[in-house]
């Protein structure tokens, strides 16, 4: 295929016989098509719509593509979508926050997600024909990539971002509950377990509104000076990963860190 503007593969039929495309446009709208491989013919999935598209899969039977969208609401959510029809379906549950992420398991029976929620990533997972929430691992404050099932969908794998580590490597065993560290992320000698995780707190602007921060407390007795770290935008968000930056300001200088998502942040 020799196609127009930015075309991305998302995702192969299990017989190989074709290919979901994603076409970006912009953060607001994106197309999606199915290529076939043999006759290099395109098909335009939901060609009316004028939406946002993330993640994009087939099911496990290719008879339906799973997509996270914002179709028909203020926040993007996951849909499944009849190849034959284009019937759609909601999948993920109601969370008032984007979905950023998805997985499906191989033989179908589960489907994983994450949702930003105020800046910090939550993982969810269910089954994808019942809506059946199943159980996932607690994790701290931060952020999650990388969603992938082993082959016999017995296993999640990903990559988890915190206020203490810059990425590793975790396993999930869905029937123990067994949570697994695969990797420690070189940190150049730091203690990491000294570096600060923030906690969420909010506070009220001057029409009632809660504007969101994470707090990072220097260790000690009050009073503290604080640094507002307001982040770039505007489609930009503050989020709890690894920031060596304001590890020094709070451990070396004994400074508190307050770090708001404030109006015209992503994710609200």
């Amino acid at each position: 295929l020799e196609g127009e503007g930015l075309m991305i593969p998302a995702s192969w039929s299990s017989d190989n016989s074709q290919i979901l495309i994603l076409r970006y446009y912009s953060i607001t709208h994106a197309d999606i098509y199915v290529l076939d491989v043999d006759s290099g013919e395109l098909t335009e999935i939901l060609p009316d719509l004028d939406v946002a598209y993330g993640g994009i899969a087939f099911s496990h039977d290719d008879e339906s593509i799973y997509a996270i969208t914002d179709w028909d609401s203020d926040f993007r959510r996951i849909l499944e979508v009849e190849l034959d029809d284009f019937s759609v379906r909601q999948v993920s549950g109601d969370h008032d926050w984007d979905v950023e992420g998805m997985a499906l398991a191989p033989d179908g029976s589960k489907l994983v997600y994450t949702i930003n929620n105020g800046g910090n990533e939550e993982l969810h997972m269910l089954n994808p024909d019942t809506g059946q929430t199943l159980d996932v691992p607690e994790l701290p404050l931060g952020l999650i990539g990388g969603l992938q099932f082993n082959d016999d969908s017995s296993m999640l794998g990903f990559s988890h971002v915190s206020a203490r580590s810059p990425g590793d490597a975790w396993s999930y065993d869905i029937a123990s509950g067994e949570l697994t560290r695969w990797t420690q992320s070189e940190v150049g000698g730091l203690d990491t377990d000294a570096l600060v995780e923030p906690e969420v707190i909010t506070f009220e602007s001057f029409d009632g509104l809660e504007v969101p921060s994470f707090y990072y407390r220097a260790e000690g007795d009050g009073p503290r000076p604080v640094i507002i770290d307001i982040h770039g935008g505007p489609e930009s968000q503050e989020r709890p990963g690894f920031n060596s930056r304001i590890q020094y300001w709070v451990n070396e200088l004994g400074i508190s860190v307050l770090a708001p998502n404030v109006r015209g942040s992503a994710g609200y």
